[in-house]
Formats: structure tokens, sequence, C-alpha cells
């Protein structure tokens, strides 16, 4: 019997020809001040000095084979929530928390464990987006924690994921966590109301990403954790997306994995892609981070 060849992660099926668009990414590129890169998440400002390129991006939807988050770091799926764009507009911010933590959380983690095999998934932070009018016009470090980022970026290295895990879970949980050999975060990430139109969620192929060469820490404050890591630009990167992602899909992206070799997350960002039709709506989306427990 011949011996089964795994295929590398976003190989395409012989002969398959997949669908692209173009759109425009930003990556960071040094600082204005050459002091260490921040970005103040709530307040705005930063010194990061970024830059813009025009992107070839690999439509997912008919991609063949379908990815899958064990092989590639991403998947998307149908995600048929009863989560409803009416809660998260209510004027009282702590019912809106109630709700998203209380409702939607435990379908993210039912979710996560029907596509690992996880035996334990603890949702611990979540952000809701929208696109304000003429983004394009705006600074684009006000309202990070609120709108699209335009930015690529990976959310987590080995610090700061341990850091969100022991924050969640406690420290003596956190040990038990470490100890049992593979753990991660998972990125649950969705539209809301309308599809993903405007300014889809893209990620880049994370084997082609060398840490040292490519990554560089950004400080933030006013943050849940304290740095995240800054993309820059390098030709041979693959760029990929779902077209028009609906509010009864999900894109889910690994954020960290424990195991060796696999600690990079999937770097992502909104992009501006040329072919988002004229006056559609405007996107909405929210996100939610998942500690995942692998099985041994």
């Amino acid at each position: 019997m011949a011996a089964v060849v795994a295929r590398q992660p976003f190989e395409p099926a012989p002969g398959f020809v997949p669908t692209t668009t173009q759109a425009t990414g930003s990556f960071l590129h040094s600082t204005l001040d050459g002091a260490p890169a921040f970005v103040d998440i709530s307040a705005g400002g930063s010194n990061v000095k970024s830059t813009e390129h025009s992107l070839k991006v690999i439509n997912l939807r008919d991609y063949q084979p379908q990815v899958k988050l064990d092989v590639e770091g991403v998947e998307y799926v149908s995600f048929n929530s009863n989560l409803q764009e009416e809660s998260l507009m209510h004027s009282d911010k702590a019912e809106v928390k109630s709700v998203v933590e209380k409702q939607y959380w435990p379908e993210c983690a039912e979710l996560v464990k029907k596509h690992t095999g996880a035996v334990e998934v603890v949702p611990y932070h979540w952000r809701h987006r929208q696109t304000p009018k003429n983004m394009q016009d705006q600074d684009a470090t006000k309202g990070v924690s609120s709108k699209p980022v335009t930015h690529f970026h990976i959310d987590n290295d080995a610090s700061t994921a341990e850091g969100s895990l022991k924050a969640a879970l406690g420290e003596e949980e956190a040990a038990r966590w470490i100890a049992s050999g593979h753990w991660g975060i998972v990125n649950v990430w969705k539209p809301i109301g309308d599809p993903a139109y405007q300014y889809p969620l893209a990620v880049v192929d994370v084997t082609k990403v060398n840490w040292q060469r490519d990554v560089e820490v950004v400080l933030t404050r006013n943050n849940y954790k304290n740095s995240i890591n800054g993309l820059r630009f390098r030709d041979g990167f693959d760029y990929y997306y779902v077209k028009d992602l609906r509010a009864d899909e999900a894109l889910l992206f690994r954020n960290f994995d424990s195991h060796d070799g696999r600690g990079i997350g999937v770097p992502h960002a909104a992009v501006d892609d040329v072919n988002t039709p004229v006056d559609c709506p405007p996107r909405r989306s929210i996100e939610v981070r998942c500690l995942v427990l692998y099985a041994n």
C-alpha cells in the first residue's frame, strides 16, 4: 500500500487555479523616533511608521482542498449563532458585555471544540468592530479597539499567550495547562449582520514568516496585554481571505500554539479590497479569543 503523503499548507489540488482579488494592506516599517514601537489601543497615538502595499489575495471560499485549522492555521466554518446585532448596540455597555460573555462565549467554545477536538476551551477576550465613516481619512491609530485593523500583525508570542492564560485561569490552572504539553489560542472571527463585503480579514501563510526577520514587537498601552507583533512587508508572502464571509459563518485562525514549530500565530489584517461593491454596508464583526487545551 502506498504511503499517504501529508499535504503542505495551502498546497492546491492538482490543476486547481484559485480566484483572487487585489487589495491594499499596511505593514510595519520602522518608528518615527527610533524608539521601540508602541501603540495606544484606547486613546490612540503611536510612533509606528507603516508602509502600504498592493497585494494579490487568494480566495479560500472555493479553494481546493479546503484549508484546515490544524494544517494551515486557518479554517472557515458554518456558525449559526444566536447573537443579534441589536444586542451589541445597546447603550448599556455592561449589558453588552453580559450578552457576549454569557450567551455568545459558550457558542464559540462549542464551535472551537467541534473543529479542534479540544478537551477544554475557555473564551477570555472579545472585540466588536465597525467600519467608521471616511475610514481611509482617519488616523489609523485612533479607535484601534473598535474599528477594522488594517496593519498586519500577530496577536501573541509565547510571553503574552502565557500572560493571558494566567490572567484568565489563575496561576495554578495555567500551570496545569502548560504541563499538559499542548495548548493554544484560537480566534473566532465572524461578521455581524451583513456579509463582510468591506475590509475583509486577510491572513498570511505563517510558514513563510521568519520571526526574527519579519516580526517586531509593538508595545501596547491601555490594552489587555502589553504587546502585539507587527509584520514587516516582504516579497514572497502569500495572502488569503474568504470572499463575502457571511454572518452564519466564522473564520477560525490560530493565535498561538505551544507545539514546537507552531507557536507563531497567523498574521492577519483588514485589507481594502479594490473590488468592494460601491455603497455596500459597512463591515461589522465580532472576534473572540479562546484558550484551547488539546488532548495529549
